[in-house]
């Protein structure tokens, strides 16, 4: 503490020697020239001073060398013949706590793993499904190293299905997909969630179903198009002609809609629809998320009242009976 007031007073000594010095130097010195020179030679010396004054260093000794050490214990300067070698032993620095911090990060990153594959298990045994097969090399190489860096518990659950549905199904889930979900957050995975239950089950969105005062809004719409999750249009027209006396039908998770021509001149439709990219129709896939009979009940009604004027189109929604390829039957009941 003595040391360093007596430092202190030093320092304020210099500082006023400097400013009388240069006071002195101006007044009767009359080149300007000269002044400068005198000047910058000064203070080049007097910050050279203050800079070692500066620092608080102790002097030790040693067998071979000599070493100055820093009063906080952090920092040794060593002298040699060549020069100056600087050492900082601060703990930041310590080798053995980086290889600390790196066998944490593996442990955490082997208990994301362990966690995604314990969800993993429990969804095939909560829905009963039998894993028949392994994933391929390259795949499970892929998945791995990327599960491993995914904690949040929403995405872990996303990538367990995805794991479960390429046992299921080997081939059915891209490395492209796995890139695309590990950038996801928990915000945009509950997004996808809720939109993919408005989809149909070959992945396309009729616009008759968004809303800007519900969650499907366009705003969102661009979010999951921006992912890469829903093709990056604004929409697409889905076209149906409908040649007379006959019909066309949309079906989805147990259900029939049927458009039918009852006029004697062929009939034409459009509808405005958002399609997901085929990234977004294999994690819907995965995750097993189907469009609600409530939901499909709406979309037909939506489409009823569009085309209510032509007179020529009649409409009605069944359940399925039973389906063998492209035969279908289903109940008489107009769910309409």
């Amino acid at each position: 503490m003595v040391k360093s007031k007596k430092n202190i007073v030093i320092l304020l000594s210099i500082s006023l020697a400097t400013l009388i010095g240069i006071f002195l130097i101006d007044y009767f010195c009359k080149e300007p020239t000269l002044v400068f020179r005198i000047l910058e030679t000064l203070l080049t010396i007097i910050s050279s001073v203050l800079s070692t004054l500066g620092l608080t260093i102790n002097y030790k000794k040693q067998e071979n060398k000599n070493t100055f050490q820093s009063a906080n214990n952090n920092t040794n300067i060593q002298m040699s013949g060549s020069g100056f070698l600087i050492i900082d032993n601060s703990k930041k620095n310590d080798v053995s706590e980086l290889a600390k911090k790196y066998k944490e990060m593996d442990k955490f990153k082997k208990d994301n793993i362990n966690l995604i594959v314990e969800k993993a298990g429990k969804i095939a045994h909560d829905e009963n499904i039998t894993i028949l097969c392994s994933p391929k090399k390259d795949f499970i190489l892929k998945y791995l190293s990327e599960g491993a860096l995914i904690s949040s518990n929403d995405l872990q659950e996303i990538w367990a299905y995805l794991l479960v549905h390429e046992c299921q199904n080997p081939g059915t889930i891209s490395k492209r997909t796995l890139d695309v979900v590990k950038n996801m957050n928990s915000a945009e995975a509950k997004l996808f969630s809720n939109v993919t239950v408005h989809c149909l089950d070959d992945g396309v969105l009729y616009k008759v179903l968004c809303d800007d005062r519900t969650e499907i809004n366009f705003l969102n719409l661009t979010i999951l198009q921006d992912i890469g999750l829903i093709k990056s249009v604004e929409f697409i027209s889905r076209h149906i002609k409908i040649d007379t006396k006959g019909e066309e039908s949309i079906i989805n998770s147990g259900y029939i809609f049927l458009i039918k021509n009852i006029g004697d001149t062929p009939q034409e439709i459009d509808f405005d629809c958002y399609i997901l990219t085929s990234v977004g129709l294999e994690v819907k896939n995965a995750l097993g998320v189907h469009m609600t009979q409530e939901i499909f009940l709406q979309l037909c009604k939506k489409i009823k009242d569009q085309y209510s004027s032509n007179q020529n189109l009649q409409f009605s929604m069944h359940k399925i009976i039973c389906q063998t390829g492209s035969q279908i039957n289903y109940q008489n009941e107009n769910l309409l």
